[in-house]
């Protein structure tokens, strides 16, 4: 399929024919996780919520990829989800790269930070995007410095998810810059009881794989 449509085209198709199942996960005042991501995008677009169930709460699980707001990120995501549900979504109003750690935890000290993380503990479901070293919606934006994006790749970075880089165990790398992501933890997102990936693309196997060893995703 990959080599016959062009990637959104891809992208539209994986949503289109997930969209019917997934809809039937989501009560009524659910609690869904949701980051960024194209495919992610289009499976929403094509989400439809089941007779009578209406009320959906969707949650930001990462913060803010720079100042611009593309189709595709958490917040529109969230957007779009809860808007289809006719319920609501919490915003987490923070970037997902902080410039330091220091600046991390002055941000999620911040009420509002601390009240969408409340949310986390009673999330039933998690839809997440997974990216690589190589194809990342952060480092195509510039958000992630050079110097960082090599020390990444020395520590045996495959895979991202929620701005969280992993080995190819599902383990995250590099401490140094774990401490400057605002975004739902890895640790967390286990304990989710049903955490969804949805990916599509050449380059997204060994990150996929990598994911379901760390038990990212169910």
């Amino acid at each position: 399929i990959v080599g016959a449509l062009d990637i959104e085209s891809v992208r539209s198709t994986v949503g289109y024919l997930a969209a019917p199942f997934l809809s039937q996960w989501v009560l009524p005042n659910t609690i869904i996780g949701i980051s960024g991501s194209r495919s992610l995008y289009r499976l929403i677009e094509h989400m439809q919520p089941p007779s009578g169930t209406r009320g959906a709460v969707a949650v930001q699980l990462m913060g803010n990829i720079g100042a611009s707001v593309s189709y595709f990120d958490a917040i529109e995501n969230c957007r779009n989800l809860a808007g289809s549900f006719g319920g609501v979504y919490y915003t987490l109003n923070a970037p997902a790269i902080a410039i330091d750690a220091d600046s991390c935890q002055t941000f999620m000290a911040h009420h509002d930070v601390r009240e969408v993380w409340d949310l986390y503990s009673a999330m039933q479901i998690a839809f997440v995007g997974i990216g690589s070293l190589a194809h990342s919606s952060f480092i195509e934006r510039e958000v992630i410095a050079p110097d960082d994006v090599e020390r990444l790749r020395a520590c045996g970075a495959i895979g991202e998810m929620c701005g969280r880089f992993y080995d190819n165990l599902g383990q995250e790398c590099f401490p140094d810059f774990q401490e400057r992501v605002v975004a739902i933890r890895l640790d967390e997102l286990r304990r989710v009881r049903e955490d969804v990936a949805v990916t599509a693309g050449v380059g997204r196997a060994e990150a996929i794989l990598a994911a379901m060893r760390g038990r990212l995703i169910k």
